[in-house]
């Protein structure tokens, strides 16, 4: 049986990209408002409905017109504390800013894990992800 070799004269100069900082800034930016939708739902880290809230606090928001639900609303200054905190070509930092704020978003933390990703945040931001990387391919091996 003849066996048969294939050559290529040439290999293709393909050139992967990695992300500017800009880039990472705003898919730390895409995970705070991903985190924001997900809270005003009233559902965790886990994508479970958040744990009720006690019966006193409860009385207590719906009394001043707001949901009576764990959805990290009362005021908004948390939600404005959570902020892109560091950036850089490969990482990228979001955190709560300012002492007070940091400190009711780590004990609401420990009564219902509410900061960070769920699976569904975590596909949506891959999804982001994907799309700017397949961009910047595009742009990098067109020239």
């Amino acid at each position: 049986m003849p066996k048969f070799e294939i050559r290529v004269g040439m290999r293709p100069r393909i050139v992967i990209p990695g992300f500017s900082e800009n880039q990472m800034r705003s898919f730390g930016e895409f995970a705070i408002v991903e985190m924001e939708e997900r809270n005003s739902q009233a559902i965790n880290v886990l994508g479970q409905p958040a744990r009720p809230l006690s019966e006193r606090y409860r009385k207590y928001k719906a009394g001043r017109g707001l949901r009576p639900v764990r959805d990290m609303q009362k005021t908004g200054a948390l939600h404005k504390a959570i902020q892109v905190t560091e950036s850089s070509g490969s990482r990228v930092k979001v955190d709560i800013v300012g002492a007070g704020e940091q400190r009711k978003g780590y004990i609401n933390q420990n009564l219902d894990p509410w900061f960070g990703l769920s699976h569904e945040n975590e596909e949506s931001l891959l999804g982001n992800i994907q799309s700017v990387f397949g961009d910047n391919v595009r742009k990098v091996n067109e020239r």
